[in-house]
């Protein structure tokens, strides 16, 4: 029998989700200060643990991010682990391609943050931003024969 394959990331979204979610969500609804905070998620992001990496997302987690109330989200682009540089890079371009898709067809809901005063702007305008950053040593070309 062979076992599926679940990445530590994916077991400390769930395990972290599961355990503070509902705890968190009723306390930041009656703490004044929440509405007026910059609130950034750097471990998390729209979607679904469970949809597919390039699954477009639902009305209800377009919903859960508009209700979250959350100034930004840092979504992680390209491979977390060991992977062969052509297809970390493949899978970089495509996860940037992938979160543009969403920003472009959801103008209301998300906005690209590239600089700081893009993350003051997707709190004045209450949408959700999207920082994107590939993790430190990764290698996006084959090696020389």
């Amino acid at each position: 029998m062979t076992l599926p394959t679940v990445s530590r990331r994916t077991v400390l979204l769930g395990a972290g989700a599961a355990l503070t979610l509902p705890m968190g969500l009723a306390h930041a609804a009656r703490w004044s200060g929440y509405r007026d905070a910059v609130v950034i998620d750097g471990l998390g992001g729209p979607g679904s643990i469970t949809s597919g990496p390039d699954a477009p997302l639902s009305d209800a987690e377009l919903k859960d991010t508009r209700d979250s109330g959350l100034t930004a989200v840092l979504i992680t682009v390209g491979p977390v682990g060991t992977t062969a540089p052509d297809a970390g890079f493949n899978l970089t371009v495509r996860t940037i391609l992938d979160m543009e898709r969403e920003i472009a067809k959801h103008p209301d809901t998300f906005t690209s943050v590239r600089t700081a005063a893009d993350i003051a702007a997707a709190k004045k305008a209450k949408r959700t931003g999207i920082i994107r950053h590939s993790l430190p040593g990764r290698v996006y070309r084959s090696p020389s024969p």
